[in-house]
């Protein structure tokens, strides 16, 4: 067995202990909310019983007093299940969050009561600069990771493998630890893993940024080592990327 597969399996495992222990956490809360619903069904079967005497004076014919009773009564039932569904939410809301990280080599998953939460992974760890990259462009930032090393500059590699929701806290650790921030993708750099790095930098730790992928242009045909040639995506144009963000830095 080769060792992808080996890294495959264990994370399936990791996270199936986890979702396991998540269940188990979840049992109580579930009881609960078992209980406020069957509540809500008994208040609306109460509200349907005291309408049901208007249905009978509908059928009866009483005009339109009957009307406004009945318009009245159903009134009463969507109230009550408004009140039942926001006393339900409320419930929900004020609940104190548990949480903990299922993690291993490859990713780390962040459980919560809140919902679950994919945290990106630093693969390997520099001073200098940091390259944060994703998909495809994981395996060139290690590649110009090794090139740059030969200049004597330090590289962290981030795999962000995960962009909404962004894992701004990795990204303000990064940028206060190296100093600039190079992002990697093949994609183009609006609206992708760079644009989505620009706004966390911008709003909360300004920091010298370069942006590396598709350039703002149409789209090429080819064989996938063709097109990623003609757009660049490639360690030794990482590379340069990298030297301009040291650039920027001093």
């Amino acid at each position: 067995m080769d060792k992808k597969s080996i890294i495959g399996i264990a994370v399936v495992a990791v996270l199936f202990l986890g979702f396991a222990y998540f269940n188990s956490q979840q049992q109580k809360e579930y009881l609960e909310q078992k209980a406020a619903y069957e509540a809500y069904v008994d208040s609306v079967a109460a509200a349907a019983r005291a309408a049901a005497p208007v249905a009978d004076s509908l059928a009866s014919g009483n005009g339109v007093q009957a009307e406004v009773a009945a318009a009245e009564a159903a009134a009463a039932v969507r109230e009550r299940q408004v009140e039942t569904l926001g006393e339900s939410l409320t419930a929900a809301r004020e609940a104190e969050a548990e949480e903990f990280i299922v993690e291993n080599d490859v990713m780390a998953v962040l459980f919560s009561t809140r919902g679950g939460q994919i945290k990106g992974v630093t693969l390997k760890d520099g001073k200098d600069v940091t390259v944060i990259a994703t998909g495809l462009m994981v395996q060139m930032a290690l590649k110009a990771r090794e090139m740059m090393a030969a200049e004597g500059v330090s590289v962290r590699v981030i795999d962000m493998h995960t962009i909404k929701p962004l894992d701004g806290e990795l990204v303000r650790k990064a940028a206060l630890e190296t100093g600039c921030i190079v992002t990697s993708e093949e994609h183009s750099i609006i609206g992708g893993l760079g644009g989505a790095v620009a706004e966390y930098l911008s709003e909360n730790c300004p920091t010298p940024l370069v942006r590396h992928g598709v350039n703002d242009a149409f789209g090429r045909s080819g064989t996938a080592n063709a097109v990623l040639e003609a757009y660049g995506l490639t360690p030794e144009v990482l590379c340069d990327k990298i030297r301009e963000a040291l650039a920027k830095k001093h």
